[in-house]
């Protein structure tokens, strides 16, 4: 019973980690840095290269091929 606690609450923890970085990102691309993440000052090349560092970060490899961006 003890393990199934503690494997409970390193579940929670991971979870609203999760959801607090899922915050953050939506946060960051609706700010007024990606201008929108329209075609108008590039906002849209802005948030591509924010998304791919983010990608980056977490060494998730792009599918299929050799770079995120199509």
């Amino acid at each position: 019973m003890r393990n199934f606690f503690l494997v409970f609450c390193l579940l929670i923890s991971f979870v609203g980690s999760t959801q607090e970085y899922g915050k953050q990102i939506s946060k960051a691309l609706c700010s007024k840095d990606f201008f929108g993440r329209g075609y108008v000052k590039q906002g849209d090349s802005i948030a591509a290269r924010f998304l791919d560092s983010e990608f980056n970060k977490f060494n998730i490899d792009p599918y299929p091929g050799k770079s995120y961006f199509q």
